[in-house]
Formats: C-alpha cells, structure tokens, sequence
C-alpha cells in the first residue's frame, strides 16, 4: 500500500452516523416558540427539539488560562489519545505510542506509572482511549484486545474483554449504567461495495452487561463514510474528503447518536441532527442544529487537496491522480464530533472532522433541554479529550507537533 493510501486508510476515533433526516416535520405537531428562539415539536411521541439560533449573547462560556500544563522539557509525549483530570486534580495521562499510562500531580511530576505495549499483563496491544467512568477508577480501551481494563492510582482492579474485533472495527467503549455501550463497525476491507463512490452501512450498537458475555444488539446505525476509488489505475479505499461520522455519548441512563449528514430544507438551510435514545434503543428526543458550514467550495477542494499533499508528502503525480480521483459531497458535514459532561449539556464539535487530523477549532454547548446555549472557542492547537462541568482536559500541539497536555477552566 502507498503512502498516500496509508494516509487515506488512516483510523478515525470518529464511528457511525445515524442518518435520519428532518423526521416527518410536515406531519409533526408544531409545539410554540420557546422564548429562547427553540421550536418544541411532537412526532409520534418523540420530541423534537430545533434550534435556529444560540440563546447566549454577552453572558457566555470562555476557557481561562491553562491551570495546569503536564510537558516538555519534564515529560515527552509520543502521542497523547487519553488525558483526565481526576476530583483531586491529579491529571492521568494515556500516550499511545509509549503505552505508558501515568499519574500527573497539578505541578506536572509523576506519581505513578504503569504499562507499556506488549501482551503481558499489564502491557496494552493498542492504547487507544481513556474510558470515562465518572470515578476515580481510570479505564483504558486497549483496542488490540478488545478489552477494558480499569486502575486506581496505579493498581489494576479489573480487565474485560467487551469486544473480539475479528472482521470488525469497534470504538471505544461508553460506559452506561453498570454496563458498556460500543459501537461496531465492519472492516471496510472485507465488504463488498458496488462501484466507485462514497458508501455507508448499517453497523451495530452492542451493549455488554455485568455476568454476561453476549451482547445485546440495540440499534442498528450507518457506519462512518468510506471512499472507494481508483488511483492511477490501482483500486484504493479510503477516507473520502468531509467523512460523514457521528459522535456518540452517553449521560444519565441516555445515549446519544450525533448525525454529520446535512440536510437540506426547502429554504436551502442544512441542518444536523442529534438522537437522545433509551437504554432499549428507543429514540426519545431529537434534537436539530443549523449545520456550521454550507456548500462545498471550489476553494475548499483547493484547501482539501493542499492539505493532503502536504501531509502525505506524495510526489506531484500521485497527488495529481489523487485530485482526479478523490470524490467531494456537495454539502460540508453539518457538525463533527461528540462528548457529554457530567451535568448533561452536550459539546458538539461546531466543524468537520478530518481525521487522522485533530479534532481543533471551536464547540457548541447544548443544555440537557436541547437548546443550543452557544459557542465556546478553543485555543489554537488545542483538542479536548474529557469535559467536565469546570474544566477541559485535552492535548496541546505547538507548530512543530510537540504535545502537552492542558487542563483549562470553563468560566460561566
């Protein structure tokens, strides 16, 4: 495989969308205006909750400057997929490419640290993510295993295997209720599509609970985009130019499905959508967003095209067949990525997710009522990895990729 199909191959943390468009308005009843400028609907006893514009205006969320900031030159990172701040400030920290998982004092000096990448018994194959579980027990998704194993301040107390991958792809568990919600997808590799173009299917969303190794299958969603394509006259799979993906959250015996793919009313407004589901699977409300971007321009081809070329450093023949292949959607995702903080306002990334890109630039708020409260901005090279109803804790990338870990207050 090239180097530009192992860019375009490239994983997502990003996973399945749900693709249900403006479900039945014409039909829904049309609750009253809210004075927050939200309309309230009912379909068939679902809520339906738009929101056309932000109720904040001056009274706003900001993030204060870092309280703490865990770095170079005390400590290196190759490549940080976890961080969380704990309720004593301690700030745990999960690096990838060392699978080292360690314990941070607010001054930055480690207190623990424990694991590596092997297979022993506490190695991980692949660190790929902290699991939130509310507490103090800190949860790794070791992907290679398929399992979740859980620390307290360095001690292993627990290892579940949740997933075994074989054909399949899961992401990182959520933790619900005393179980685990993960969404699965199928290898794109091993399943076949008719012709070239941008493809989805239906994968599906598992729940494992205590004292049972089966799953329940409790809904079934469409699977992040994947491109099909032909690359000086060589077939390639990948990622296609403005993924459709969802985020995924849970919050309070709720899950929510945040779906990327706009849509277009009859007023030429593209919106996004976002399930609140039961633990059954059961929609109970849905929630819709007038989508950040719009149509697809000839520049942002021209930015797209550019940024691939430089991240891929191909040489300008395989870039240029790349620009003949590649297949652009008309419309821009509608939003990316999704979290839920412990108090149940939803953060939903506010642009595109372009992975294996960073997850950068600023998020909408959504109160547990599903009234989008308004924007909040990041700094530059800053992606959050765990919210709180305080604090962000992500990663920081200065000009040269050199990682930090960040913890920033939310002032309300």
């Amino acid at each position: 495989m090239s180097t530009l199909e192992d860019l375009l191959v490239g994983g997502a943390r990003g996973g399945q969308a749900l693709v249900l468009g403006l479900v039945a308005v014409g039909c829904a009843d049309a609750g009253p205006s809210r004075a927050d400028g939200s309309v309230v609907r009912d379909s068939a006893g679902v809520a339906i909750v738009e929101s056309v514009d932000s109720v904040w205006g001056d009274d706003r969320w900001l993030l204060d400057a870092p309280s703490a900031v865990i770095g170079p030159p005390g400590t290196v990172f190759e490549r940080v997929v976890g961080a969380e701040r704990l309720r004593d400030g301690t700030v745990v920290v999960l690096d990838a490419g060392s699978g080292a998982l360690r314990w941070f004092d607010p001054q930055g000096e480690v207190r623990r640290e424990v694991g590596r990448l092997g297979e022993g018994p506490d190695e991980f194959r692949t660190p790929a993510a902290l699991v939130e579980t509310g507490g103090d027990t800190v949860a790794v998704w070791d992907s290679g295993s398929g399992a979740v194993v859980g620390w307290v301040d360095g001690v292993r107390v627990f290892r579940r295997v949740v997933a075994r991958t074989g054909s399949g792809s899961p992401r990182a568990p959520l933790v619900f209720g005393d179980g685990y919600l993960l969404p699965f997808r199928e290898g794109i590799g091993t399943r076949s599509v008719d012709g070239l173009g941008r493809h989805r299917f239906a994968a599906p969303v598992l729940a494992w609970w205590p004292g049972s190794d089966d799953a329940d299958t409790l809904a079934f969603i469409p699977s992040e985009e994947f491109m099909t394509m032909e690359v000086a006259g060589r077939p390639a799979i990948g990622v296609p130019p403005f993924m459709l993906q969802t985020g995924f959250a849970t919050s309070e015996g709720a899950w929510y499905v945040a779906d990327a793919a706009p849509r277009v009313d009859a007023a030429g407004r593209s919106w996004g959508q976002i399930d609140r589901r039961d633990a059954s699977g059961g929609i109970e409300r849905i929630l819709r967003l007038p989508a950040v971007r719009g149509r697809v321009s000839d520049a942002d081809r021209e930015s797209y095209l550019a940024l691939v070329q430089e991240r891929s450093g191909a040489p300008p023949e395989m870039a240029a067949a790349l620009a003949r292949a590649l297949i652009f959607p008309e419309w821009h995702p509608a939003f990316g990525a999704l979290e839920v903080d412990p108090s149940g306002h939803l953060w939903i990334h506010a642009g595109a997710v372009h992975r294996p890109l960073p997850v950068e630039g600023p998020w909408r708020v959504i109160d547990p009522e599903g009234r989008w409260l308004g924007t909040v901005a990041m700094p530059d090279g800053f992606e959050p990895l765990s919210f709180s109803e305080d604090h962000l804790t992500g990663v920081h990338r200065d000009p040269l990729g050199v990682e930090s870990v960040w913890v920033l207050p939310i002032v309300r």
